[in-house]
């Protein structure tokens, strides 16, 4: 009776252990994408700061 016991209790460790794994895998590449998008964010976000700071360059040099 123990034994069948003992196997059915790893039989669901094993079972939960797999799907921690799915999950986590599932996260891990949902992460992945997130920092792409980051990643880009941050690109787009220095390339419009060059454009705002040549803008106020100019504004200056027509200002004097």
């Amino acid at each position: 009776m123990g034994h069948a016991v003992d196997q059915n209790l790893l039989s669901l460790v094993h079972q939960d252990m797999k799907e921690l794994i799915k999950k986590y895998k599932k996260t891990e590449a949902e992460q992945a994408a997130f920092q792409v998008s980051l990643d880009q964010l941050g690109k787009e976000q220095r390339e419009m700061q060059t454009a705002f700071s040549s803008l106020q360059d100019q504004q200056s040099s027509t200002s004097l």
